[in-house]
């Protein structure tokens, strides 16, 4: 299975949610002919696949930047029942907060006094009719602050990223 960076695509609402875009990154992962998935389905994947580690690293990332005042994770390690949900506009799951919801694309993120960012989570239909997985995250960045704590997390987000497509990618072909 192969994750490949690529651009966000020119249809993804992502590209007009902030009138300008200091980082933005995307990743793909071709899925199988036989799969027939949409945003809702690869949105709950999202946020079922999340391992250990990652968990780890938002539980001292939030340890860490409460203590200047930034949003945190309110718990962590407590999930809703994601089979129930329907990821509609307004709804919010620790930090994300379901921004935009159309016909093969989720996007969530959070606003806060250093930055704002919006994930997306799109299913794109290839003219083959197969389908791609598609993740990618934008970032607005407002002050030195948000430029200086962007620079620590990018490596890690770029990390976080290509493995949660993986295991998404994993766990819907199952």
């Amino acid at each position: 299975m192969k994750i490949s960076s690529c651009s966000i695509p020119n249809k993804s609402l992502l590209l007009k949610v902030f009138p300008k875009i200091d980082y933005a990154d995307s990743y793909s992962v071709n899925l199988p002919d036989s799969l027939k998935i949409n945003a809702r389905d690869a949105t709950r994947t999202f946020f079922e696949c999340s391992p250990d580690w990652v968990i780890y690293l938002m539980k001292l990332r939030d340890k860490l930047v409460g203590i200047v005042g930034l949003k945190t994770h309110k718990n962590p390690t407590e999930k809703p029942d994601f089979k129930k949900v329907q990821f509609e506009v307004g709804e919010k799951y620790g930090l994300f907060e379901i921004t935009n919801h159309v016909d093969g694309e989720i996007i969530m993120g959070a606003d806060d006094k250093h930055l704002n960012f919006r994930v997306s989570i799109m299913i794109n239909e290839n003219s083959n009719l197969s389908q791609q997985l598609i993740v990618s995250t934008a970032v607005v960045i407002h002050n030195k602050f948000g430029t200086g704590y962007f620079k620590i997390i990018a490596p890690f987000h770029q990390i976080v990223v290509k493995s949660f497509i993986k295991k998404m990618a994993i766990l819907l072909i199952k």
